[in-house]
């Protein structure tokens, strides 16, 4: 198991290993996690390392980002806890910390 916090995907997939801050996840080649996916915008999410808690932030996305079950405003950060799910569009993962 990695050191680093991950995001797991909840339906197969590979793993997101958090381990750069920031860390932006697309479909852009420029994305340091690129998904190629339908749903996930060309710079999707940024995640932050912040004070020791990892954020997540939607990049005015069309198709937004979720924690919870709850979409997120786009631009907020919000604060990741320990087993939060979180979708990216329709691919869902969990935080893993």
């Amino acid at each position: 198991m990695s050191k680093h916090p991950m995001l797991v995907p909840e339906k197969g997939g590979m793993n997101i290993e958090l381990n750069s801050s920031p860390l932006k996840i697309g479909r852009r080649d420029a994305c340091d996690v690129v998904l190629d996916h339908a749903k996930i915008s060309g710079t999707h999410a940024v995640l932050t390392l912040e004070s020791g808690s990892w954020r997540i932030c939607d990049t005015r996305t069309r198709n937004g980002i979720k924690v919870n079950g709850k979409r997120l405003r786009s631009g907020v950060p919000h604060e990741l806890v320990n087993n939060d799910s979180v979708a990216l569009g329709d691919l869902e993962y969990r935080f893993i910390h």
